[in-house]
């Protein structure tokens, strides 16, 4: 009975599989939404053109972090994120 709701639990967070190229490119595209959105505040001097700028990379990571949560599920997106904050 415990292997079987290991399964279940299992099925539940990783519901798509993925390659490892996958997984890479997801990994990637969180690193460079995150890149984009730091380098938008560091850079805020409050023109527009700044505040459009920060609007925008906001709005690639908050998608690329929805995709992340759709296809990862929250957990392993949890751990891709963490993996991208850590130095390298």
């Amino acid at each position: 009975m415990r292997a079987a709701g290991r399964s279940s639990a299992r099925l539940l967070l990783f519901r798509h599989p993925m390659t490892t190229t996958a997984r890479q490119q997801l990994a990637a595209r969180l690193g460079q939404a995150e890149a984009a959105l730091q380098k938008a505040m560091r850079e805020m001097d409050g023109s527009p053109a700044a505040r459009t700028r920060l609007a925008d990379s906001r709005s690639e990571y908050r998608a690329a972090e929805r995709e992340a949560l759709l296809v990862l599920g929250a957990l392993e997106a949890l751990a891709v994120v963490d993996a991208l904050a850590s130095p390298q």
